[in-house]
């Protein structure tokens, strides 16, 4: 799995992004049969040290970073030094390289994420399935895409919850060590198998991570909504603090996922259009 997040992310707004531990992550992808997984936090290599130490015969812990670039978000696995966020692609991609690493495009057309679209294939690989798109048009894009520019396709599951480690992987035919892998990777020798997060999944992590900021999430509505959106996300905010709000997340998520459907077969026949390829329903 080539994308995965400890308690080390951080996001802009909602700042406990994730609540599980690198010990966890390791716990339950060995449970799950996972023999190797990329630790991929937010712009920090936090878990070099534990990656190290955890490492062994029958399991692997890569260290990566999920890096801000000013042109999306990029995977850099299998560095040594933490690359800061806020430059170009080319520049990123040429520390990850000069650190022996590789350089994935996670997430690249998904609607509701900041990917590389088609700048990506400046990239190592990229990916092609990945387990938390509520936009599951968005991979369909990214497979045409890396067949159209003969990028191997990979799969992560992006796993910020438990129930999302090891939605999605990889089956490679390689040794069970770095080097081994990323050449792998480098000839196209990736088998993504796996499906995505449910959506109630989703929903569930969603209202944890609200709850757990709930006063940081009170002073940026405050700060940066207009009066009526403040009082309809306020409202919805107060319905969450108790367990039955479920019943209206979820057809507000489902309903949510509906929209961005139909927006992004749109999008997804527009890009397809983009690449000179008409065949994206067949």
């Amino acid at each position: 799995d080539f994308h995965c997040h400890s308690w080390y992310s951080k996001a802009s707004i909602l700042k406990k992004e994730v609540f599980m531990s690198p010990y966890e992550i390791i716990k339950i992808a060995k449970r799950r049969g996972l023999n190797a997984i990329a630790i991929t936090d937010h712009n920090t290599i936090k878990i070099e040290k534990f990656a190290k130490k955890v490492s062994k015969e029958d399991f692997l812990v890569i260290v990566g970073e999920e890096i801000d670039t000013k042109d999306g978000h990029l995977l850099a696995i299998g560095i040594e030094e933490e690359i800061k966020p806020g430059l170009s692609l080319e520049e990123t991609l040429e520390l990850i390289h000069s650190q022996g690493g590789i350089g994935i495009a996670p997430h690249p057309f998904d609607i509701a994420k900041k990917g590389l679209g088609y700048k990506a294939k400046l990239c190592d690989a990229i990916e092609i399935k990945n387990a938390l798109n509520i936009d599951r048009i968005a991979d369909k894009v990214a497979q045409r895409f890396a067949k159209k520019n003969k990028l191997c396709g990979v799969g992560g599951s992006d796993a910020h919850f438990r129930e999302g480690i090891g939605k999605c992987y990889n089956l490679i035919d390689c040794e069970l060590e770095l080097d081994s892998i990323l050449k792998a990777v480098k000839r196209g020798e990736c088998k993504v198998v796996g499906e995505y997060v449910s959506l109630p999944n989703i929903v569930k992590w969603y209202r944890n991570r609200v709850l757990s900021c709930y006063d940081e999430v009170y002073e940026y509505i405050e700060k940066n909504y207009g009066m009526l959106k403040r009082g309809l996300v306020k409202g919805l905010i107060k319905i969450g603090k108790s367990e039955k709000s479920t019943y209206l997340y979820l057809p507000l998520g489902y309903f949510g996922l509906g929209c961005g459907f139909i927006y992004s077969i749109a999008k997804g026949v527009y890009a397809n259009i983009k690449m000179q390829n008409f065949s994206f329903f067949r």
